[in-house]
């Protein structure tokens, strides 16, 4: 396929539509043995790796608003990137898009979720997924995204943890402004989880 799409004003959600309709058959766009790596113990070399991680309350209501605030994409829900719906399910193998603007260009990017772990019983409760860039995407490689319960201190984090490399030669020339935007999404998408629990 061709390169990333980007655009000088927002695109409709019909032309984003048609994009995932066209990636529907498309499966991720790094290597199949790199699948799930978000979750190993540590992460791939080669990549840019990412982990970062925040305390956003205590007690077992906490922990239920960040699981509900999960389902409803809101890490994405910021004033410079925005998820296509609100109300795709988190189950492996589903497409989500999202759009996002830096620099005055608009892109839209597609990614399908290629793990969900759902572990309400242990010691530390747990609730997140990973999903896998597709072709088209401005970068390739996973990202995660997780809420732990730990009931031995009642604390409650969300934490992000990424690998990923630029997936067009350009944006390899403009790694430093790639890994900018990716430490503002991280820093900006952490907040507002916290917001929306408080």
């Amino acid at each position: 396929m061709s390169s990333f799409p980007i655009a000088l004003q927002p695109p409709s959600n019909e032309h984003i539509l048609s994009l995932v309709g066209d990636l529907e058959a498309y499966e991720t766009n790094y290597p199949d043995e790199l699948i799930g790596g978000t979750w190993a113990s540590s992460l791939p070399s080669g990549w840019f790796g990412d982990a970062s991680e925040v305390v956003i309350g205590h007690g077992d209501e906490v922990f239920k608003r960040a699981v509900a605030a999960l389902h409803r994409w809101t890490q994405f829900d910021l004033e410079w990137t925005q998820p296509l719906s609100q109300n795709v399910p988190i189950l492996e193998g589903r497409l989500f898009a999202f759009t996002s603007r830096q620099l005055g260009v608009w892109s839209v990017n597609v990614c399908r979720i290629v793990k969900v772990v759902d572990d309400r019983e242990g010691d530390v409760r747990r609730f997140g997924f990973s999903y896998g860039t597709l072709d088209r995407h401005a970068v390739r490689g996973e990202e995660r995204f997780l809420v732990t319960h730990d009931r031995s201190t009642d604390e409650v984090r969300f934490g992000i943890r990424k690998f990923s490399q630029p997936a067009h030669w350009l944006l390899w020339l403009a790694t430093p402004v790639v890994r900018s935007i990716q430490h503002r999404f991280t820093r900006d998408a952490l907040s507002r989880i916290a917001r929306e629990v408080r």
